[in-house]
């Protein structure tokens, strides 16, 4: 349709009639609905809360440890949970 014919209908954004992308997403299997954000899955499956407490997607995994030169020594340093580096330093050092 031209912009002249339509003259004088009221708009509607399409932010207010476009299909949610969630929705897609949830059609073909590419999200689960845990993973939603929770106001969405709140809104779309009331009452069913994910079984981890707080929705979203699964967070990234650890990245796999590196090897550095310390000291003329090679190290490896690795991410574990609750500490930033694994290292064969105590605190101290």
């Amino acid at each position: 349709m031209e912009r002249a014919e339509v003259q004088g209908f009221p708009f509607l954004p399409g932010a207010l009639w476009r299909r949610l992308p969630d929705l897609d997403l949830l059609r073909v299997g590419g999200i689960e609905p845990e993973h939603l954000h929770p106001l969405v899955g709140a809104a779309l499956f009331p009452g069913v809360r994910p079984d981890a407490g707080i929705g979203g997607p699964p967070g990234p995994d650890a990245p796999q440890p590196v090897r550095v030169r310390c000291r003329g020594e090679w190290h490896e340093v690795g991410f574990r949970p609750g500490v930033l580096l694994r290292m064969p330093h105590s605190d101290e050092e």
